[in-house]
């Protein structure tokens, strides 16, 4: 664990940032999770208006 100076000048332990799985994540936010639900499709087709998702997949 790092560590870093607290405000009296003592060493202070930081924590780090809480990582979530991307099969996690794609599971509870992707497309297909949000597909499955009609506030979901929503959300989608909102997006869709304002142009921020494309129709074509990207690959990273």
């Amino acid at each position: 664990m790092a560590l870093a100076a607290g405000m009296n000048g003592g060493a202070v332990a930081m924590h780090y940032q809480h990582k979530v799985s991307k099969i996690k994540k794609a599971r509870k936010q992707g497309f297909r999770a949000r597909m499955r639900t009609s506030k979901g499709r929503d959300i989608i087709n909102r997006q869709r208006r304002q142009r921020k998702m494309g129709r074509s997949v990207t690959c990273r």
